[in-house]
């Protein structure tokens, strides 16, 4: 394996606390609404790094390199990663993608800021529908910052809203969703609050 394909060290990651925040979607009638700085410290995110089974530890996360138009693996949650559930509707899951992308155009996703993550929570039918769209921690590139509406930029056929939806129909798991990695950002899907 070459080195500088794939780069393996330690660091401590720091908590992923602030972030863009959005609320509110086209199915529920509402227009996506940026939230506050408090109301988005005020949703918590289990979802800063990467999930084995929807929980992870912060205290030490891997460092590695990707080249920045790398199309990782789909990851999908567990069928009981987050316990009961409503069910996830389909058509529901499609809009609140794009919702959760409103904001995104021209939006750069910047390592080591936090704050330049996106996250989308709404509900629909009793069913929590959350997206989060952020630097993957430990992730090293080429570059410092990805378009979050097309991180690859020769490519349009890898979108915010594309990818997103991907994490609910590449899954089999009852509608848990997942994460994809294009290059460092991290795209989630998953029934939860934040």
């Amino acid at each position: 394996m070459h080195v500088s394909a794939f780069l393996v060290s330690f660091l401590l990651a720091p908590a992923a606390n602030a972030a863009a925040c959005i609320k509110g979607g086209s199915i529920s009638g509402e227009t996506p609404v940026p939230l506050s700085a408090d109301e988005c410290a005020a949703t918590p995110s289990d979802s800063a790094a990467p999930h084995n089974n929807g929980s992870h530890d912060n205290a030490l996360q891997k460092r590695y390199y990707v080249d920045p138009n790398y199309i990782g693996p789909q990851f999908c949650f567990a069928p009981d990663a987050f316990g009961s559930h409503p069910d996830i509707q389909s058509a529901a899951q499609l809009q609140y993608s794009w919702d959760a992308c409103y904001y995104s155009v021209n939006h750069m996703i910047r390592k080591n800021d936090d704050s330049s993550a996106l996250r989308f929570h709404t509900e629909y039918q009793g069913a929590d529908y959350f997206y989060f769209v952020y630097w993957k921690p430990g992730c090293e590139s080429s570059v410092t910052e990805f378009d979050a509406w097309q991180p690859i930029r020769d490519n349009p056929n890898w979108t915010c809203a594309g990818i997103l939806r991907r994490n609910y129909l590449n899954c089999n798991n009852g509608g848990v969703g997942g994460n994809f990695q294009i290059g460092c950002v991290g795209y989630e899907f998953k029934p939860t609050k934040g």
